[in-house]
């Protein structure tokens, strides 16, 4: 299976998300669950490593948003609002609703329009936010690692965390009905 990354709306989630669910769906009780994501965790390990290294193809991390305004009524300078602002500026016509897609280049540049660079003007000079990617893979694996206790002592996975915490991920959500 090809070790490739796809970004959905700010969240980095490797197409080893789906592996990772996979293996975790293998887990039929708490124990196995905590063997199953120890091989989850080695996948991880792998992708942040690919990051860090800048291994990865900058297509796998092209992330793709819906503009919710024409480009110039933009006020703030979010990523999306800069690349929707480069595509404008070299003369494609965008309208409220259409997707653009963009790469994160240096999310704490000064300078708003070197933080992104859409990716339709993509030049294969800019890099990517290696440090960005990688806070994103760990959010996005975040939600597999909440569902274990700080404790030892085995417990179900849900009485860990709080209701408000599972609502939080909405793989989670369900286990907050079902503890009352």
């Amino acid at each position: 299976m090809p070790d490739t990354m796809v970004i959905n709306k700010d969240l980095i989630a490797a197409s080893s998300t789906p592996i990772v669910l996979a293996i975790l769906a293998e887990a039929h009780d708490y124990e196995s669950y905590l063997e199953k994501l120890k091989i989850a965790r080695g996948v991880f390990a792998n992708y942040e490593d690919r990051l860090a290294n800048g291994e990865v193809d900058i297509r796998e991390l092209v992330v793709s948003k819906r503009i919710t305004r024409e480009p110039r009524d933009y006020q703030k300078a979010s990523v999306t609002a800069i690349a929707a602002q480069q595509l404008f500026g070299s003369g494609v016509k965008l309208r409220p609703g259409q997707n653009i897609e963009y790469v994160i280049t240096n999310a704490e540049a000064h300078v708003p329009n070197d933080r992104v660079r859409a990716y339709a003007l993509w030049e294969g000079w800019f890099g990517y936010d290696r440090k960005k990617y990688a806070a994103m893979l760990r959010e996005a694996f975040e939600p597999f690692v909440l569902c274990v206790p700080k404790r030892a002592e085995p417990v179900l996975f849900s009485d860990s965390i709080s209701d408000n915490g599972l609502k939080r991920f909405p793989l989670f959500a369900a286990l907050a009905i079902y503890r009352s």
